[in-house]
C-alpha cells in the first residue's frame, strides 16, 4: 500500500513538472517581451509631462514590436556566420571601422541663433529637446521609441500639418546641418546589426542631402541609481554605443557632439537631481542642452574630422 501511494505521488510530480515546462515553453517568448518593454519603459513616455513625473505608455507595445520584427529580420538576413549559417552573438563586440562614401571637404556652415536650417533627427530626449528647448526654426524628427530599425518607417507632423516620412522631410528640404541622436533604444538588440543600421542610416540621410554637415549625438547617460540596477540600460553600454557612433563619425568627416559633459556628475552619471526617472533631464535643463549646442556648432567644436 505504501509503495502504491508513493508511486502515485511520483506520477503527480511527474506531470506537474511536465505541466511547468510546457507552460513556460509557450509564454515565454511573451515574457521576454514584457520584460523587456519593462525595461524600456522609462524611454517611452511623454516629454509634456514629464516635469510633472506622470507618464505616458500608450503605443509602447506597438513601438516594441516593431522594433523587435525589424531587429529580428535583419538578424535573420545579415548576422549570420557563412561557415555554419547560424547567427552570431556580438552583442558585446561590434566592427566599427565602417567606411561611408567619401565626401569633398567643405567650410562649416553658419549657423543662425534661430537654428534656421538645422534638422534634429532623434527619440524622446530629442521631444524633450523640441518642447522645452530654444530650438527656434529648427525643423525636428523625432518621436518616443524612435530607433534605427523604425526611423524611416514612421510618418510623424511636419509643419504644412500634415504627417510625412523622414525620407520625404529630406526630400522636400535642403538642410544646412542635420543632427542624429539615437542609439538607446537599440540596447539589448544585437550590437552589430544595430550598429550596421545606424551607419546604413548616416549614408542614407547622405545621399538625400549631399550638401548638408551631418553631426551624430551622443546617447545622454542614466543616473547611478538607475545605471546600477540595469543590465541592459545603463551606462557601460551606453559609452559603449557612443563610441561606436564617435569612431563612426571620426572615420567619415562627420560632426560629433556629446552633450553628457554638461550634465554629467563626477562619475560619469547623469546628475541624480537633473532627472526624475533616471533616464530624461527634467524640463528646466532643456535651455541649457539647446544653448550648448548651439555653441558647439558655432564654435566648430563639433567638427569630428
Amino acid at each position: 500500500m505504501k509503495q502504491r501511494n508513493w508511486y502515485t505521488i511520483f506520477l503527480l510530480s511527474t506531470c506537474i513538472v511536465a505541466g511547468m515546462i510546457y507552460i513556460a515553453g509557450v509564454y515565454a517568448p511573451d515574457s521576454m517581451k514584457i520584460a523587456r518593454a519593462a525595461l524600456q519603459y522609462v524611454f517611452n513616455h511623454s516629454e509634456g509631462s514629464f516635469s510633472e513625473g506622470s507618464f505616458w505608455t500608450d503605443g509602447v507595445e506597438e513601438e516594441m514590436q516593431s522594433t523587435d520584427d525589424a531587429a529580428a529580420d535583419d538578424l535573420n538576413s545579415t548576422d549570420v556566420d557563412s561557415s555554419d549559417g547560424t547567427a552570431s552573438d556580438n552583442t558585446d563586440t561590434v566592427t566599427s571601422d565602417r567606411k561611408l562614401t567619401e565626401q569633398p571637404q567643405r567650410e562649416l556652415p553658419q549657423i543662425p541663433d534661430d537654428f534656421t536650417g538645422v534638422l534634429f533627427v532623434g527619440d524622446s530626449r530629442t521631444v524633450g529637446l523640441s518642447e522645452y528647448g530654444k530650438l527656434g526654426n529648427a525643423d525636428v524628427f523625432a518621436d518616443t521609441g524612435m530607433s534605427v530599425y523604425n526611423v524611416t518607417k514612421k510618418a510623424l507632423p511636419a509643419p504644412d500639418g500634415e504627417k510625412h516620412t523622414l525620407d520625404e522631410r529630406l526630400q522636400e528640404k535642403n538642410y544646412q546641418i542635420i543632427l542624429l541622436m539615437l542609439g538607446i533604444n537599440e540596447l539589448g538588440y544585437d550590437r552589430n546589426v544595430s550598429y550596421k543600421r545606424y551607419a546604413e542610416l548616416v549614408e542614407h540621410i547622405r545621399e538625400l542631402q549631399p550638401d548638408a554637415w551631418i553631426v551624430l549625438e551622443a546617447n545622454l547617460h542614466v543616473t547611478q541609481a538607475q545605471s546600477e540596477k540595469d543590465n541592459i540600460f545603463n551606462n557601460e553600454n551606453i559609452n559603449q554605443v557612443n563610441e561606436n557612433i564617435r569612431q563612426l563619425a571620426q572615420e567619415n568627416g562627420l560632426g560629433y557632439l556629446d552633450v553628457n559633459v554638461l550634465f554629467d556628475d563626477e562619475n560619469g552619471c547623469l546628475k541624480a537631481d537633473y532627472s526624475a526617472d533616471g533616464a530624461h533631464i527634467l524640463g528646466s535643463y532643456y535651455d541649457d542642452w539647446s544653448a550648448w549646442i548651439l555653441q558647439e556648432l558655432q564654435s566648430g567644436d563639433a567638427n569630428n574630422r
